[in-house]
Formats: C-alpha cells, structure tokens, sequence
C-alpha cells in the first residue's frame, strides 16, 4: 500500500515476459527453402545482451513493406556491426561466469547513462560515443579480468 499511500486496491491481472538473452537465432532449428524469410526472434532479431528486439522487429518490417510496394526482394534482419557484437558477446561472458552480478550491472548500465543514449544503444541508432558512454557506466573491473582472463571472446 506504499504505492498507493494507504488507499486499498485489488490487483486484477498480472503480467511477465521474458526477454531471451544470447543468440536467438532458430534457422537452423527450421527448413532451409529459398522462399522462406525468418523474422523476429527467429531470425536472430533480438539483442543478445539485452534482448530487446521490438525496434528492431519494427525497423526490419518498415524495410520489408518499402520491398514489396517497389517490387523488391524481401532482406533478412541485418548483422550488427563487429564492435556491437563483440561489446555483447563480452557482457554475455560476464554474466555467464558471474551471474549474480547480473542485477547489478543492468541497474548501473541504465540508471548510470543518459537516456537518449540507451534508446539510441537499444534501436541500433547508438553512435561510438554512445558506445563508450554504456561501457563507462558499468563497473570495469569484471570486464577487464574478463578480457583478460582469455574467456572474452569465446
């Protein structure tokens, strides 16, 4: 009742989802036929270190009808670049090997950085600066010893 500063209320409904983390890529799970498109999820749509894909699920639909109406073919979801990949393959790592850690680092990564730059980060509009403003915000030590412990890129 803190939230509503002692006034009774009935929850009604409650919700969860969850957000799959990590290559979601399911292709090779599903035929390979030349007439097929893979979308979303499926189609290794989602960020690996977040998995957050509605942006780009949206993105990659805008560019699928601009296809159609003019005529041309239908493109899969775009590769990110190698540095993107590379900044969430590591702090995939991270969690990996220190899982309790994870809470902690999703505070510090969005309550530590300024908004406009994790909705550019998180809608693939991030610049390099904004790049280095998501890494300055979460601690260094772990990703350093990380790197260095030979385990950064597996």
């Amino acid at each position: 009742t803190s939230r509503t500063q002692g006034s009774p209320y009935k929850i009604i409904r409650s919700e969860y989802g969850l957000l799959p983390m990590g290559i979601t890529s399911r292709r090779k799970m599903l035929p390979d036929h030349p007439s097929y498109i893979f979308a979303g999820l499926t189609a290794g749509a989602g960020r690996p270190s977040t998995g957050y894909a509605f942006q780009r699920i949206q993105n990659w639909a805008q560019r699928c009808g601009a296809a159609i109406a003019t005529g041309l073919p239908l493109a899969a979801h775009k590769q990110d670049d190698y540095l993107l990949r590379q900044m969430d393959r590591i702090f995939l790592n991270v969690l990996l090997h220190h899982p309790r850690k994870g809470p902690e680092l999703f505070f510090q990564l969005f309550s530590e950085s300024k908004s406009d730059g994790v909705i550019r980060f998180l809608s693939d509009q991030a610049s390099l600066r904004d790049y280095f403003a998501m890494a300055r915000s979460l601690p260094a030590l772990p990703f350093i010893r990380h790197i260095f412990s030979g385990r950064a890129l597996q």
